[in-house]
């Protein structure tokens, strides 16, 4: 999750930014930058296409274990 929330930190001020100099130079209001920007670091964050964050059907019921080992009965019985 905190990547999610890095990605769409780094998504929102690059976003601001951008039409911030687009505005600049083409003169577009200045308040829809913001509100773009949320809306895009929203649909980062959320990313229902998940287009961004990878996603596996299988990996959705396994429990979560860090550094486990699986454990195989046929390789602990061939020793």
């Amino acid at each position: 999750m905190l990547k999610r929330v890095a990605a769409a930190f780094l998504w929102y001020a690059m976003v601001w930014v951008g039409y911030e100099i687009a505005s600049s130079l083409v003169g577009l209001p200045r308040l829809i930058g913001p509100v773009l920007s949320a809306a895009v670091a929203m649909l980062v964050v959320v990313d229902p296409l998940r287009l961004f964050w990878p996603h596996s059907e299988d990996t959705a019921d396994k429990p979560f274990r860090l550094g486990a080992p699986s454990l195989d009965r046929t390789a602990a019985n061939s020793r």
